[in-house]
């Protein structure tokens, strides 16, 4: 029996779609760097179907990146899913963009740090670990907001923090339980993924430098050239939450945007300085 999957992903300027009928992904599609979401989305949905050979009818179920990420993609791309959901009675699965980087980490990694560029001289960021009985990486705190100059120092620390045998990762985050720490393999790989990296350029590098010269041969780190979460993944993740029962309404999926839109902020700024609101071209009309 086949299930037919659409998968949106519109936290970045990377932006794209997929279908799967479940066994394989059948077609894909990446938005270009500049180009509008809600130009973009509709008509890509459509011809990734016509060239899968599925009508959007046949959809048993849609998933949705529901951020942090841009504002405006975010919005579009959820409104558009949850149409769709409506229009045709079926369940959706929304999840987090550093949930998605997560899973797109080293499957090698004990732990990965996700990081979202957030614009405004700040970062979407969330750690994730290794835990006994688990598959893959679980969340162990965040997501938050940081910004680019408090980055590179928070980076340093939360290496030391990964290295170290006795606490394990993530301490200066969340306090770790002795429960849940895990046994170190003889290497261990910590993943830094996602765009918010190449914000800081070489300063990534010398901090990874500096603490791969103190960490000895016990400690690797990757720095993934996956930068942005991938529709194709959202997929496998969609289907593995439909197998275990935990697909939602419509209604039920709520975006995660940890900070005012940019336009909002705008606004406020502007307003703080005299300006009215009917002096702001496009604010109101």
């Amino acid at each position: 029996m086949t299930t037919n999957v659409l998968a949106i992903e519109t936290s970045t300027e990377m932006s794209s779609v997929a279908i799967s009928d479940g066994s394989g992904l059948l077609a894909t599609s990446v938005l270009e760097k500049g180009a509008m979401h809600s130009e973009y989305l509709t008509p890509e949905i459509v011809k990734i179907a016509k060239a899968s050979n599925i009508k959007l009818g046949d959809l048993d179920l849609i998933v949705t990146d529901v951020g942090p990420g841009l504002f405006t993609g975010l919005r579009v791309g959820l409104a558009t899913a949850k149409a769709l959901a409506q229009g045709l009675g079926i369940p959706m699965v929304g999840l987090s963009s550093l949930d998605i980087l997560a899973n797109q980490a080293d499957e090698n990694s004990q732990w990965a740090l996700c990081a979202i560029d957030a614009r405004r001289g700040e970062l979407f960021i969330a750690d994730y670990r290794g835990v006994p009985r688990a598959p893959g990486l679980v969340l162990n705190s965040g997501p938050r907001v940081i910004s680019l100059e408090g980055f590179t120092e928070f980076l340093g620390k939360y290496l030391g923090e990964c290295a170290s045998l006795d606490q394990g990762c993530g301490s200066i985050l969340q306090q770790d339980e002795p429960e849940n720490r895990i046994d170190r393999p003889e290497r261990s790989t910590i993943t830094l993924i996602g765009n918010g990296f190449l914000e800081l350029g070489e300063e990534i590098d010398v901090v990874v430098n500096e603490f791969l010269a103190t960490a000895g041969q016990r400690t690797n780190v990757s720095i993934s050239g996956d930068f942005v979460p991938r529709s194709e993944t959202l997929i496998s993740m969609g289907l593995n939450r439909m197998r275990l029962g935990q697909v939602t309404e419509y209604i039920k999926v709520m975006p995660v945007y940890l900070r005012e839109a940019d336009a909002k902020v705008g606004f406020k700024q502007r307003f703080q300085q005299g300006q009215s609101a009917r002096d702001i071209p496009g604010e109101l009309s």
